[in-house]
């Protein structure tokens, strides 16, 4: 089950083009690195005006704890971590 983490996700402050992170959170590896996810991200862009902005080719994908905080470094590869789910983010960027 794929959602919208709504609270992550918003534009990109900085230099150049406006930029748009999309955070989606699933159950599962699977779930958040899937075509479903490509499609909800890329509707999630268009819905805030990045409809015909590019996508990046690689989101960013981890697992993340029970507190909500994407686990990293020796943590994220750990066996005996606990894992509440995956999560996913999408740049996309509106063209200059």
């Amino acid at each position: 089950m794929l959602t919208v983490n709504r609270e992550r996700s918003g534009a990109i402050k900085g230099v150049g083009a406006n930029k748009l992170r999309v955070v989606l959170d699933g159950v599962t590896r699977d779930d958040v690195d899937s075509s479903e996810a490509r499609e909800m991200a890329t509707t999630v862009a268009a819905e805030n005006g990045f409809g015909g902005g590019g996508l990046c080719d690689n989101p960013v994908i981890g697992p993340f704890g029970p507190n909500g905080e994407v686990l990293e470094d020796l943590e994220a590869l750990s066996p005996h971590a606990e894992v509440a789910g995956f999560r996913a983010e999408f740049t996309f960027a509106n063209r200059v």
